[in-house]
């Protein structure tokens, strides 16, 4: 399918029945409606998620309808005065893909980051998820990672220093926040690690804008 433009912007608080129909499009696009649908934050919630600085949704827009979507967190880093962006969800309608919509969004995230004075934007794929890897690898570098997801309130009494394992002090974390998403995107928690791609894309100087050329894109669930 072919369409004959689309526009990207930036969600606000406002938007409560666009941040309402993304979710519903997520939901879809990763086979995961549960994660997406079951437990719909209300207004104030989204209201008060839209409106902070450091996160940021974008759409895109086509015939009427929300065809693709982004969500982004930037992070203050400790080791220097410096931000890096984490590309979170991202999805493109089934029917709207191969369009150039997924390069369109991360190409407008990279100019938010830009303005934010932040320094790299990262985003993560499975193994054996090419369309995304193909994707991806041509605007950033790879980094070959194992990613492991801690369930919040038993890992400190499974590792204790009494055992001879690491205690909660000595834990290092994984690159990136504590996500795993299966090669249809949708979230998966597993006691194990898996390895998976980091890649890290470059955010555009605020000279140099991004621009949105028409790269390989999914035809599948998954980043797109």
């Amino acid at each position: 399918m072919t369409i004959p433009s689309f526009t990207i912007r930036r969600l606000g608080p406002a938007d409560l029945t666009e941040i309402r129909a993304l979710n519903a499009m997520f939901g879809e696009a990763f086979s995961d409606p549960a994660t997406y649908g079951d437990a719909p934050p209300d207004d104030a919630y989204f209201q008060g998620l839209l409106a902070k600085d450091h996160i940021a949704v974008l759409v895109a827009l086509a015939e009427g309808r929300i065809v693709g979507g982004l969500v982004a967190y930037e992070f203050d880093k400790f080791e220097r005065a410096r931000r890096e962006v984490y590309i979170y969800d991202l999805a493109v309608a089934a029917g709207y893909r191969r369009q150039g919509i997924a390069t369109a969004l991360i190409a407008r995230l990279g100019e938010l980051a830009a303005s934010r004075g932040a320094w790299v934007m990262s985003v993560q794929a499975d193994h054996g998820d090419e369309p995304a890897i193909a994707l991806y690898g041509k605007l950033g570098e790879r980094e070959d990672v194992l990613h492991f997801d801690i369930a919040v309130g038993t890992w400190g009494r499974a590792l204790t220093p009494a055992d001879g394992r690491a205690g909660p002090d000595q834990v290092h974390s994984a690159h990136g926040p504590c996500r795993e998403p299966d090669q249809t995107g949708s979230l998966a928690s597993s006691a194990a690690s898996r390895p998976t791609t980091a890649l890290r894309l470059a955010a555009p100087s605020a000279r140099r804008r991004a621009t949105s050329p028409a790269l390989i894109e999914p035809t599948r669930p998954g980043p797109e």
